[in-house]
């Protein structure tokens, strides 16, 4: 097993790749939000709003879904992620349509 140090604190490759993991989901989160804010600012109706916002919970849980949950099969990771990304395609449509 790879040994690496940071900080003073020795951490195994797998904790150091989960941290990268984590690093990079607060990041698209980051991002996700500002987009989320400068572009439902620019919405007209109460109506794209809330479709809007309907898009932005839905990616937010996609986002955060990414790291697969402890046992799961590949398979079920799979399935899990396409049905996030149907949700969030889904999240969006309905957004187009009321703006």
């Amino acid at each position: 097993m790879k040994i690496a140090k940071q900080q003073e604190v020795e951490v195994s490759a797998d904790v150091e790749r989960r941290a990268d993991v984590s690093s990079c989901i607060d990041q698209g989160l980051i991002t996700l939000k500002e987009k989320y804010t400068n572009y439902l600012a620019l919405q007209k109706t109460a109506e794209a709003k809330s479709a809007l916002t309907d898009h932005y919970v839905a990616a937010v849980q996609a986002i955060k879904g990414t790291v697969p949950i402890l046992g799961e099969s590949e398979n079920s990771y799979r399935t899990r992620q396409q049905e996030n990304d149907r949700k969030v395609k889904e999240k969006w449509a309905k957004f187009e349509m009321a703006k």
